[in-house]
């Protein structure tokens, strides 16, 4: 997986997206850097929510049969857009908090994935919901 948002362009993205191509990986973790104040890296600004999920459908396009994560810092990047996610190519998500910092409760994921007319097809300890249609 990555952490995206640590001063890397989209070519770095499309290289990585390639590389766990070759590697025939079945999971990808996407992480949003979310900067916090005393950390080496709290001086970096935030992706913009577009370059975000302009990311996550490169990964799907480059990378269309794996597992695809939102995980940590996708509240605070991506906001309103969120939903986005999901529709951009992301198929799993990583709710509740997360090693150093909190994010949304998972009955708001749900929700959301409710929203969008999909349902979790599993869940887990740690929530790994993935997605179908939900009248597939």
């Amino acid at each position: 997986g990555a952490l995206f948002g640590m001063g890397e362009g989209m070519t770095h993205r499309i290289e990585l997206a390639a590389a766990l191509r070759d590697l025939d990986v079945d999971s990808i973790p996407v992480n949003l850097l979310h900067p916090i104040k005393g950390t080496p890296l709290s001086h970096l600004p935030p992706l913009p929510p577009m370059e975000i999920l302009m990311t996550i459908a490169v990964l799907r396009f480059m990378l269309p049969d794996k597992d695809i994560k939102l995980c940590g810092g996708k509240e605070k990047n991506l906001r309103q857009l969120l939903p986005l996610g999901i529709i951009a190519g992301a198929n799993s998500l990583m709710t509740g908090n997360y090693l150093t910092t909190t994010g949304r409760g998972s009955r708001l994921d749900h929700e959301m994935i409710a929203d969008l007319g999909l349902f979790p097809t599993r869940e887990l300890d740690i929530c790994r919901c993935g997605m179908e249609e939900r009248n597939a």
